[in-house]
């Protein structure tokens, strides 16, 4: 047998990452909903980046890349396997899609599309429990303390002077 026919393929170790985040972290479908403003894909594009692009800091120093959207105890770089790093961003990119098809399913929101460039929305929590709808095309963003509240005023916007 080869080498090459021993090697798991990406695919293999992003599936073998995840599962293991899932069992042993406990990082399962419905903790992931909760992380409904882009952390998981900031959380892999801070691995899957290169040493280089995410130092912050001198070496012995916190060096938590600013795009990192956990607590920097939970940043765990492995710079001498850039293979396992691409594991994790790879896991962590098929939970984000995971999250955005779970959503899909259960898309019940009532926002419009959005005034500025016609795409809908997305609507869900922010990290202190606030209603959001978001457009992720134009960045047009509102938050409020209701969901109704959020609707109203989101659906009865409109474009002024081509902002």
């Amino acid at each position: 047998m080869t080498l090459n026919k021993m090697m798991k393929t990406g695919i293999e170790l992003i599936a073998e990452e995840r599962q293991r985040q899932i069992e042993k972290e406990g990082w399962t479908p419905e903790h992931d909903a909760r992380h409904d403003t882009g952390d998981l894909a900031h959380a892999a594009a801070a691995y899957a980046s290169a040493e280089l692009y995410r130092r912050t800091t001198s070496p012995g120093y916190n060096n938590t890349p600013p795009i990192w959207p956990f607590e920097s105890t939970w940043w765990k770089p492995t710079p001498e396997n850039r293979i396992r790093e691409l594991q994790k961003a790879g896991a962590l990119i098929a939970a984000e899609i995971d999250r955005l098809n779970a959503l899909k399913a259960l898309d019940t929101t009532k926002l419009h599309a959005c005034p500025f460039c016609g795409k809908k929305p997305y609507q869900g929590r922010d990290k202190n429990g606030h209603h959001v709808a978001k457009c992720y095309t134009c960045s047009v963003q509102m938050t409020q303390d209701r969901e109704d509240k959020l609707e109203g005023l989101w659906n009865n916007r409109e474009q002024i002077n081509g902002i």
